[in-house]
């Protein structure tokens, strides 16, 4: 019995196509690394075997979140293959690995913000000119986005989350 990495792939149905690719990337990898080691099947695969791995993995100077998300690939993997019936136990049940610092985002200081939401000075018209129909326009899209930046920068919300929000949620 070999890896089989296309019938996992096709058992990630609720997977995003970014994480389907990263966790083949990462099986890949992987399978390669346990070839050189002369290992061609999940059977043969134990703890000691994927503890090495990531072993392996810190020697190579990859990053501690790399590592962990291998880590992470490897035990849905294999849960996966001790479901399905391709080993007779999931070796990777309590594999952990270190996750490093998390990354903090950068904050925008208040003189910061406060450019960000300056009008630009092409959005000025002259006080006694009539405003046109492209200037409401111009002037919807401006609150539009200021809303948008007011909103990211005083809840902490992603992009994404931002993006998902429907208005019976504010």
């Amino acid at each position: 019995m070999r890896w089989e990495l296309d019938g996992f792939v096709v058992s990630l149905t609720a997977a995003a196509p970014a994480t389907v690719d990263a966790y083949r990337r990462d099986l890949v990898h992987f399978t390669a690394w346990a070839a050189a080691n002369g290992l061609s099947q999940p059977s043969e695969v134990d703890r000691r075997v994927l503890r090495s791995y990531l072993v392996h993995l810190s020697d190579e100077a990859m990053a501690p979140r790399t590592i962990a998300r291998r880590a992470s690939t490897l035990r849905r993997y294999f849960r996966w293959a001790a479901r399905t019936g391709r080993v007779p136990v999931d070796p990777a049940i309590s594999l952990r690995a270190p996750r490093g610092t998390g990354r903090l985002p950068r904050v925008l200081h208040d003189d910061q913000l406060q450019h960000l939401l300056e009008p630009p000075v092409t959005a000025r018209r002259a006080p006694e000119q009539p405003e046109t129909a492209d200037d409401r326009i111009v002037r919807a899209r401006r609150q539009r986005d200021d809303a948008v930046v007011e909103v990211l920068y005083g809840s902490g919300l992603r992009v994404a989350e931002l993006c998902g929000l429907q208005v019976g949620d504010l």
